[in-house]
């Protein structure tokens, strides 16, 4: 698993699943947080679901953008005259427009006009009467279009961390179904850790999936080949690592080629040499805990 690690406030580099830290400071407890989510629906695709406006007092992550809602039968026209313009489509109440340009004054007809877009996946656009010749109004300024301001899970359930159903990146546009609801979240546990094999330094997140107490010693989860070298295309085999053997560590972990190796020595026979930690798949070597071998 990947993860990643922050300096106070700015991210530092991702964490290759395997890596071994050394525990400068913590582990501590954040306060909690209220976590602001939103019930919408995506305006590309119509998908309805959850998500997070804004965590605590942090930077919301949906803009709100200024929108009109249609609160009396209308028409959408492709042109700003509406005597010469075609209709594009009927606009129903409660139909929702983005605005694509300011509010336009038909003095000769005495009519207030805007160009808008429909707030469904057709999109249509056209211009629309805000303001009839008598006084009425056909639309109603409101906020209930959001931008995204960063990549976002929608979410199957009110609460954070649930079924995501879909990714949403930057700038896609969503329509609020119902208020803001917050839910209070316990805070996370965060360390300050150094990695001794190239000095970098952050917090990050301490979990029981995320991480687990270190030890120099490892068992063969599946099938791999012990190296005289780093390098395992510029050096040679030494023997293959038999599953479930039990190894023990000669130095901490390097990355190589976008993966961890240990240089390692079987308890078997004594030899040596350097093993993947893990690939694709999964862990190749796992460690254990000493009062694990005596059970």
């Amino acid at each position: 698993m990947q993860s990643g690690f922050e300096s106070s406030s700015s991210h530092v580099r991702k964490i290759l699943s395997g890596e071994v830290f050394e525990l400068l400071e913590g582990p501590r407890k954040e306060p909690r947080l209220d976590v602001f989510r939103l019930r919408c629906k995506v305006q590309k695709d119509d998908s309805e679901g959850w998500l997070t406006q804004r965590i605590g007092s942090g930077e919301p992550l949906l803009e709100p953008k200024k929108s009109w809602v249609c609160k009396k039968k209308c028409a959408l026209t492709a042109e700003f005259d509406v005597e010469v313009g075609k209709v594009v489509q009927r606009i129903d109440d409660g139909d929702v427009l983005e605005p694509l340009g300011e509010e336009v004054e038909d003095k000769e007809r005495k009519l207030l006009r805007v160009k808008v877009k429909k707030c469904t996946p057709d999109g249509k656009e056209g211009w629309i009467t805000i303001r009839g010749n008598q006084g009425s109004y056909f639309l109603e300024e409101c906020i209930k279009s959001y931008v995204c301001k960063t990549t976002l899970d929608l979410e199957a359930r009110m609460l954070p961390g649930g079924r995501v159903l879909q990714r949403l990146e930057e700038g896609d546009h969503v329509e609020v179904l119902e208020p803001p609801k917050v839910q209070s979240q316990e805070g996370a546990t965060r360390v300050r850790v150094r990695n001794p094999s190239d000095g970098a330094e952050g917090w990050f997140e301490l979990t029981e999936s995320k991480c687990k107490v270190w030890t120099p010693l490892y068992r063969c989860a599946c099938s791999a080949v012990l190296h005289d070298q780093l390098d395992p295309d510029a050096g040679q085999a030494v023997r293959e690592l038999l599953l479930g053997e039990i190894l023990d560590v000669l130095d901490l972990p390097v990355q190589h080629k976008g993966v961890l190796r240990l240089r390692l020595q079987a308890r078997s026979d004594g030899a040596t040499g350097f093993a993947t930690v893990n690939d694709e798949d999964g862990p190749i070597l796992e460690p254990v805990l000493r009062e694990a071998l005596q059970k």
